[in-house]
């Protein structure tokens, strides 16, 4: 699909923000404040600190995130971008694609960097497969990260990483969902046709671009057994598990002898506070000793 400038949301049978908004508020919260225009071949042409992002008016180009260090980038191909429509504007940073068959692709640019790539889903009749074809820097490879997601990396560096995939229908119930990996295709498949489910369905895969290192966060239940059992084997198990190769989960048992004490605290005031998670960061510069635990938004 091709020509067209991106149109601005008008009064179509589901209400995007909305359905956003009802099946998962946190979506909508942090989005950039990046221009998100109307008119021309991107949509959203975005530098922030640690990566530069482009939305396209048409769907079939694919997003595309770059390293502001460096020439390495790597495009995300949209589901069902031959007969989507060209973008259309729905808030600032958030642009939809109408799929033309009961789903919508939401892209929302994230201020820390990171794109979540919403499906909205409308009803029963639409599909539950959504791929999403990935265009690699050369050397890299995708993998599994033991977690649910996975992890694009090179033989230096992680490059990026993808979250577990989430669905939530329109009560903000959980929707079975997970990903199938064919070549260097990534497919989400949501069970949204299961009894019960009330529409619309979101559903999420989230990319984060991790140039600077690597982000591990935790959910808040998850915060709070570490804060009730605030040991350095706990903390290990905590956290080191879900560390990707390269860096390896030794290099984090080390990162726990010698920072522990400066993470209690915000791991604890994380666990106090209500929709608040630890997240554990390990930049690729400094070593171990500049790792860190920071108290984000789950």
């Amino acid at each position: 699909m091709t020509g067209g400038g991106a149109a601005f949301a008008d009064d179509s049978s589901v209400n995007i923000l909305e359905a956003l908004n009802n099946s998962a508020p946190s979506t909508l919260e942090d989005v950039a404040s990046v221009a998100t225009t109307g008119s021309g071949q991107l949509a959203i042409d975005a530098q922030l600190p640690s990566t530069l992002i482009s939305v396209p008016v048409d769907p079939a180009v694919g997003i595309v995130s770059q390293s502001p260090h460096s020439e390495a980038s790597f495009t995300i191909g949209l589901p069902f971008s031959d007969e989507a429509s060209a973008a259309v504007v729905e808030a600032t940073g958030i642009v939809s694609y109408d799929n033309q068959n009961g789903s919508t692709t939401v892209p929302v640019v994230k201020a820390d960097g990171s794109v979540q790539i919403n499906t909205v889903i409308e009803g029963a009749d639409a599909p539950t497969r959504y791929d999403y074809p990935l265009s690699l820097p050369e050397g890299a490879t995708i993998v599994e990260d033991g977690t649910g997601g996975f992890v694009i990396s090179d033989a230096t560096q992680i490059i990026a990483a993808i979250a577990a995939p989430w669905a939530k229908d329109a009560n903000g119930v959980d929707v079975a969902t997970h990903y199938e990996l064919t070549g260097t295709t990534l497919t989400q498949v949501v069970e949204h046709t299961a009894a019960g489910v009330a529409y619309p369905v979101v559903a999420d895969p989230q990319v984060s671009t991790l140039w600077w290192g690597v982000a591990i966060k935790l959910t808040h239940g998850e915060t709070v057994s570490m804060a009730n059992n605030f040991t350095p084997a706990y903390i290990s198990a905590a956290f080191c598990g879900f560390i990707p190769v390269p860096l390896g989960n030794v290099a984090c048992g080390v990162a726990v002898g010698i920072r522990l004490w400066t993470w209690e605290k915000p791991i604890k005031d994380a666990a106090a506070q209500s929709g608040r998670c630890a997240q554990l960061n390990a930049p690729y510069v400094g070593g171990v000793v500049a790792w860190n635990v920071t108290n984000e938004r789950c």
